[in-house]
């Protein structure tokens, strides 16, 4: 997905660019935050699809599915001390069922991570700061990841 080709930005800059440079899944899931998932070929998509879905309810009047509760990956390491940063996957990964945590953007708005969890089984969405980038401050990417999540709710 982009405005104009490769032709047209060899002509303007003397760039000699390929169009998945320009618009491509990695572009857009690292740079401008348009790709939530990036996935290898059609089964990779196919079997995002269903990853995604398996945490979302099947209308506004259903519960979400749940699946058997599963001992959290490890034990969440937090720092005894107050001025000390830790990476908040290993807090999540602590907290949720092992390996149940699907991050939403994992290359974009670094200082921020997101996405479905289950705890005991029940799907859950996770939405915390990342105090290793930025010391967690949330910036404009940020907050342009985060908006979609707040309209899922009925």
């Amino acid at each position: 997905m982009f405005l104009t080709g490769p032709a047209v930005v060899k002509a303007v800059t003397g760039e000699d660019l390929s169009g998945e440079e320009i618009g491509g899944a990695r572009m857009h899931s690292h740079h401008s935050g348009l790709a939530h998932l990036v996935a290898d070929g059609e089964d990779g998509a196919i079997g995002l699809a269903w990853c995604v879905l398996s945490y979302l309810a099947n209308s506004c009047w259903h519960e979400p599915t749940s699946a058997p509760a599963r001992a959290a990956a490890r034990m969440p390491h937090v720092p005894s001390e107050q001025r000390t940063v830790c990476d908040v996957h290993g807090v999540v990964d602590g907290v949720v069922d092992g390996g149940s945590f699907m991050e939403r953007q994992p290359h974009f708005a670094l200082n921020l991570a997101f996405g479905f969890a289950r705890l005991e089984g029940r799907s859950a969405g996770i939405v915390t700061n990342q105090p290793l980038r930025l010391c967690g401050v949330l910036d404009a990417a940020a907050g342009a990841a985060s908006a979609p999540l707040f309209s899922l709710g009925r």
